[in-house]
């Protein structure tokens, strides 16, 4: 994982960009490290995908600037910045076979034969397609097209690679295996990458950081870990898994903790500036809520409740539990041997530890 410090390859310097009336991105400055996997998430409409078309020249701002290796490429065309781009849909040439389809940008660059000859295969074997040079792309499967696709951006060596939701066209256990495959060939060519999708699971698998966007904004940069346990909005709590979100009263303050009402119950946070009285919305991951079965004497914490549904979910069971105000909370355990512990209808204790609560205060 990219560390600050590190040589910054691409710096965006209050980058804006605006299609008529819409501003589609809006004054982000942002640094990509070297060797890092840099990841754009956020819903469809957010600008994520403008924001790496600024960045590969297709687009050109409207304000600010972009810093490629130190040098201000804002008004330079994609083929003078040290940039490939891979798209979702491969754009593989049919024409070609897929030896050809890797060489085309070296040929362009007019390198040798001989270069090329061990470019391209050194390429095929990076992206385990040894075998295939004489194939034609409608031979290939969807994974197999995506892996040409990377060869042939990879294999002009550039600065940085951007990847325009590379995998959203594929189905699901391919789009699993293909995460594995980017991360090795990441790690095999220390090449910097940037990573644009909508998919949390693709983002929380795959990053070094993540760049969460919404409406042309940057909401939080963060690691995965760090962003999904520590969210600093509603926003980036609610996008990023699922959570309970308890709108909170804080009725006292002692020292390093604050106590807060969730109407329901009490629960205590880390005091952090709160002050009585203030409102808040408290995120609650339903991985950190414990349940139990209820003995009769819940008490210290302990808030009972009821099995309202569940559903089971390959490797976890997911329940939703209903409180006495008929507040919902959703919680997760994993699945074990001995099956489901609890049914609908089922009596229970519910308790999370005080440090799974993350105050929010939008």
């Amino acid at each position: 994982m990219a560390e600050l410090g590190q040589k910054v390859v691409i710096r965006l310097d209050q980058i804006s960009k605006s299609f008529g009336p819409v501003r589609a991105v809006d004054t982000i400055s942002l640094e990509v490290f070297d060797g890092e996997i840099l990841t754009l998430l956020g819903p469809s409409g957010c600008g994520k995908t403008t924001l790496m078309r600024l960045i590969a020249g297709f687009e050109q701002p409207t304000a600010g600037r972009v810093l490629i290796g130190g040098q201000d490429v804002t008004l330079a065309p994609p083929e003078r910045r040290p940039v490939n781009l891979v798209f979702q849909r491969y754009a593989l040439f049919p024409h070609l076979d897929v030896f050809d389809n890797i060489a085309f940008g070296l040929r362009l660059r007019k390198i040798g034969k001989d270069e090329i000859r061990d470019r391209v295969n050194q390429m095929l074997r990076i992206v385990q397609l040894p075998d295939f040079s004489n194939r034609w792309t409608h031979q290939l499967s969807g994974g197999q097209a995506q892996r040409v696709a990377l060869a042939r951006a990879l294999v002009n060596k550039p600065a940085v690679l951007l990847l325009d939701e590379p995998l959203a066209a594929l189905d699901l256990k391919i789009r699993q295996q293909m995460l594995v495959e980017l991360k090795r060939i990441h790690a095999e060519t220390g090449t910097t990458f940037i990573f644009v999708t909508h998919d949390q699971d693709e983002a929380m698998i795959l990053s070094d950081r993540i760049v969460l966007m919404h409406q042309g904004h940057v909401v939080q940069i963060d690691a995965p870990e760090r962003m999904y346990t520590r969210p600093t909005s509603l926003f980036c709590a609610q996008f990023l898994g699922d959570t309970n979100l308890l709108p909170a009263r804080v009725v006292a303050v002692g020292g390093a903790v604050a106590r807060c009402d969730i109407g329901f119950g009490v629960t205590e946070v880390p005091a952090d500036g709160l002050a009585m009285g203030d409102q808040v919305t408290l995120s609650v991951r339903p991985e950190t809520i414990v349940l139990s079965p209820d003995d009769g004497a819940a008490g210290g914490g302990v808030l009972r409740g009821e099995v309202a549904d569940l559903a089971f979910i390959g490797n976890r069971v997911v329940y939703w539990i209903t409180l006495g105000n008929e507040r919902m909370l959703r919680c997760q355990e994993p699945r074990t041997v001995a099956g489901l512990r609890f049914h609908s209808g089922t009596p229970v204790c519910v308790s999370w530890p005080k440090e799974a609560n993350v105050v929010l205060r939008e």
